[in-house]
């Protein structure tokens, strides 16, 4: 079974049409996704252990990344905006060897920029699904 290099997991932003950009600078990135279990525990639950549906309930995906600030990066200006908007904007996540997941409506819900004194201007990134997630 092949390993895969970190720098092939891709944040890749919607600029026009169907043109992904990918989110440049980053060092790190962190997929999660999540569904939120459905209790129907009840006084007729067997040892009243805990029952669970056999499907989830509220679905979702949150994507986060950090890495150096690139002077002059329209992308970088791109996802300030979208903060400050707090416009959706659709997105793609390409993990190596597993595939790709596509957010209709993807929500900016935080960037921090932060700089030593000797050293780079760093940034970082969360991103939440706000629509349908799909994977391919």
């Amino acid at each position: 079974m092949p390993a895969y290099p970190g720098n092939t997991f891709y944040i890749q932003i919607n600029t026009t049409g169907s043109t992904y950009v990918n989110l440049g600078g980053l060092r790190t990135r962190t997929l999660s996704v999540g569904g939120e279990m459905i209790d129907i525990t009840n006084s007729d639950s067997t040892g009243l252990w805990r029952e669970a549906l056999s499907t989830y309930g509220v679905r979702s995906l949150s994507v986060s990344g950090s890495g150096v600030f690139l002077d002059g990066s329209d992308i970088n200006k791109i996802v300030t905006n979208l903060m400050v908007t707090s416009a959706t904007q659709n997105l793609k996540i390409v993990v190596p060897g597993l595939g790709t997941f596509t957010m209709t409506a993807a929500v900016f819900t935080k960037i921090s920029f932060a700089g030593n004194h000797n050293g780079e201007v760093t940034y970082d990134v969360t991103i939440e699904s706000g629509g349908e997630v799909t994977f391919a």
